[in-house]
């Protein structure tokens, strides 16, 4: 007898295996969005604290400006998924009223392809500049933050937004990929 049969549970189907593993890479996404608004909030706050010191004192924070230019990266590449997946992105739309619906459910799959491969090609390029930048011990000027761990980031962001891509070639075309966790407000 299987273990299935004593345990009198039924197997799970592969679908619910893949809307798990979506969900989760779904809330794993939105954890890097919030990480890129945490980021954003911090670059706000440099800046604010940097005009009120050189406007107060007359003196500024060291490297200001290399810690805002360094922070954007997350700050653009960790929400870049999410921006996906919620559909967020610039789009274009000129020429849809005047072409065929056909013709969108040919062209979306293959824009959806192109930009999962624009983006694991990103993906890969960044993880091996990061490793250069590691080997040849590469930092900012002023500051001297590395930049490994930027590139990281960079690869990380761009990974998941392929993987946003890739699973959207499950969705209607045009569609967004809006994954409901259970817990949401909305």
């Amino acid at each position: 007898m299987s273990d299935e049969t004593q345990n009198n549970t039924k197997p799970v189907a592969p679908e619910t295996k893949i809307r798990a593993a979506v969900q989760t890479a779904s809330k794993f996404n939105r954890w890097l969005a919030i990480m890129a608004g945490v980021a954003i909030l911090g670059i706000a706050i440099l800046i604010v604290a940097n005009v009120l010191l050189r406007y107060f004192t007359g003196k500024a924070i060291i490297g200001a400006e290399e810690i805002v230019q360094v922070t954007m990266v997350p700050v653009i590449f960790l929400a870049i998924g999410y921006c996906g997946q919620i559909g967020g992105h610039i789009s274009v739309d000129i020429l849809e009223p005047f072409l065929p619906q056909w013709f969108w459910r040919i062209v979306d799959p293959i824009v959806r392809t192109v930009g999962a491969v624009a983006f694991a090609a990103m993906c890969w390029q960044a993880i091996q500049s990061g490793i250069m930048a590691g080997e040849f011990n590469e930092t900012t000027n002023i500051r001297r933050i590395p930049h490994q761990p930027m590139w990281f980031m960079l690869a990380l962001g761009a990974g998941f937004a392929g993987i946003i891509e890739l699973t959207k070639l499950w969705k209607t075309p045009g569609s967004t990929l809006v994954i409901e966790d259970k817990n949401d407000d909305h």
